[in-house]
């Protein structure tokens, strides 16, 4: 072989590793940033339970709300009831007198 063939050996041979440690450094890189996506969508579905979590708990107090109120309302039906028989009541007494 003769000189300028090795230094075209060395050349194609240097480019190659050149070509190599790009490819190495490009693949590093994609992966750190897939990690980071990964570590994204974590954080994502780990607040998308959150919300989940914090809409159930605002569904059960307004279901216990409600389930109150209900029962204040029949409470007071069962007043206005009574308070209606005791006037019926008087009114018939005032007018039997």
């Amino acid at each position: 072989m003769n000189d300028q063939e090795n230094i075209k050996r060395i050349k194609v041979g240097s480019a190659v590793n050149d070509l190599v440690h790009l490819l190495s450094a490009e693949m590093l890189t994609m992966k750190k940033e897939i990690e980071e996506l990964k570590d994204e969508v974590k954080l994502n579905q780990l607040r998308h339970e959150d919300e989940i979590k914090d809409a159930y708990d605002n569904i059960k107090l307004l279901k216990n709300q409600t389930q109150i109120l209900i029962m204040e309302m029949k409470e007071s039906r069962k007043h206005r009831k009574e308070d209606k028989i005791h006037i019926d009541e008087r009114t018939r007494r005032i007018t039997n007198n």
